[in-house]
């Protein structure tokens, strides 16, 4: 084998690969760049909220709660807005609502699969392989979502 050859097919072989990785990019109102491969090995939990549901609201404060208290434990929260909003109208809920976590700009339910939210909230938990390991829905407490991420961790293959 010549070595013309030999250099095509390794540029060929790091094309492919290259390619054959997520490049998918969700952006924060922080402003961050978050690419989903950078997610993989991770638990995801996504948080479906809206401005004018109360029950939404009665949970944030557990929610920064458990935020402040596992992201060093390869667990991501990131909240979600039902209705879709953006910019100042958006920053303006978070500021009403006092969410101290990370809320997407982008509509995750295509990256996950997930099917549509009728129920708010909604508590989306994702497995470290990306796949939709537990719907929850209505308010959720730091203490439950911390003994649900536990029991999935136990039992990985048990999706609900």
């Amino acid at each position: 084998m010549t070595l013309k050859k030999l250099l095509h097919i390794i540029l060929c072989s790091l094309f492919m690969i290259s390619c054959s990785q997520d490049t998918r990019i969700v952006h924060d109102v922080a402003g961050h760049i978050i690419q989903l491969s950078e997610l993989k090995g991770k638990w995801i939990i996504l948080n479906e909220w809206a401005s004018w549901c109360e029950s939404c609201m009665s949970e944030v404060p557990s929610l920064n709660y458990f935020f402040q208290n596992n992201t060093h434990k390869n667990i991501i929260l990131f909240g979600m807005n039902y209705d879709k909003l953006s910019g100042d109208e958006l920053l303006l809920a978070i500021k009403k609502m006092q969410i101290i976590y990370p809320v997407l700009l982008e509509d995750p339910h295509q990256f996950w699969d997930l099917d549509d939210t009728d129920v708010l909230p909604t508590t989306y938990i994702i497995n470290p392989t990306g796949h939709l390991a537990q719907k929850i829905i209505g308010p959720i407490t730091a203490e439950r979502l911390s003994a649900i991420i536990v029991q999935l961790q136990k039992n990985p293959n048990e999706n609900k």
